[in-house]
């Protein structure tokens, strides 16, 4: 593809620079369009190019997916149903498969700003202490299965 200055230089006429800004973004458009036409002529009939884009390549992935999803979903349902507590100790949400330690002292909320506080407790005195919540770790084990 040329730059809009070798575009320029190519033409045996002179006009003005918006003539030629919309004869370059005409000139972008035919070419992008040859290079798309070049490479599909090129690779339709590659299998990979097949399996990408046919439509009876993409129904029979997507079918496949959902047969996968289904099945893991039921494996998923048995087990916390069968044992709940197992289940949710060996889940394992780091993509390497490291499991999150196990569960840590609560941490603090935030207090509140101090005029919420008074609106929440209509007195100007100390708020109350902030709620514990119990959160887990994200610091990696290497108990995951």
């Amino acid at each position: 593809m040329l730059s809009m200055k070798s575009f320029i230089r190519r033409q045996d006429y002179d006009a003005p620079p918006e003539v030629y800004q919309k004869e370059y973004e005409e000139y972008q458009l035919k070419y992008a369009q040859e290079v798309s036409d070049h490479f599909f002529d090129i690779h339709k009939f590659d299998e990979w190019f097949l399996y990408r884009y046919d439509p009876l390549h993409l129904q029979e992935r997507e079918d496949a997916a959902r047969a996968w999803a289904r099945a893991e979903s039921d494996a998923f349902a048995k087990a916390a149903l069968r044992a709940p507590l197992a289940l949710l100790e060996g889940c394992c949400l780091e993509p390497g498969g490291v499991a999150a330690a196990p569960l840590l002292a609560p941490l603090p909320l935030p207090a509140p700003p101090a005029a919420a506080a008074e609106s929440l407790t209509g007195q100007g005195d100390e708020p109350e202490p902030p709620l514990l919540v119990n959160t887990p770790s994200v610091a990696p084990s290497s108990d995951c299965k």
